[in-house]
């Protein structure tokens, strides 16, 4: 079984962040992935982080499995924490293009599915719309 976004040519796969959000602090979390982790509120304590790995993969499954990975490193504290977001998701970014034919570049195993399950996270797709030539 595996999930396809289906979008245009000269679509693409840009990257996977794994974004968290709680009402209570993630300041373990943030901790455990050091760098990897960005505060895009710069809240005190941080409620929203966004993690992503250092050297971004050529595929969106090999990106979830690669953060999969480092999630299953954090320690107790930090897994609490995780345990404790009232969000966990694992969202792949996409570039548009706005005509051409599908594309089909991102997809992923039954296993990597389960494993997300099992990491009590989702998936999200998220479309980036061709920029425009004008720049406006």
């Amino acid at each position: 079984m595996a999930l396809v976004a289906q979008l245009v040519t000269g679509s693409g796969f840009l990257n996977v962040d794994l974004v968290v959000r709680s009402r209570s602090s993630l300041a373990a979390l943030r901790e455990a992935f050091g760098e990897r982790a960005r505060v895009p509120d710069q809240g005190e304590p941080p409620r929203w982080l966004i993690v992503n790995v250092r050297d971004q993969p050529k595929s969106a499954e090999a990106a979830v499995r690669k953060l999969l990975v480092l999630l299953g490193t954090v320690p107790p504290r930090a897994r609490r924490a995780w345990l404790g977001a009232g969000s966990r998701v694992f969202d792949v970014g996409i570039a548009a293009q706005a005509a051409g034919r599908p594309f089909e570049g991102v997809t992923f195993t039954s296993e990597t599915l389960a494993a997300v399950a099992r990491a009590r996270a989702a998936i999200q797709i998220t479309v980036y719309p061709p920029e425009d030539a004008s720049g406006v």
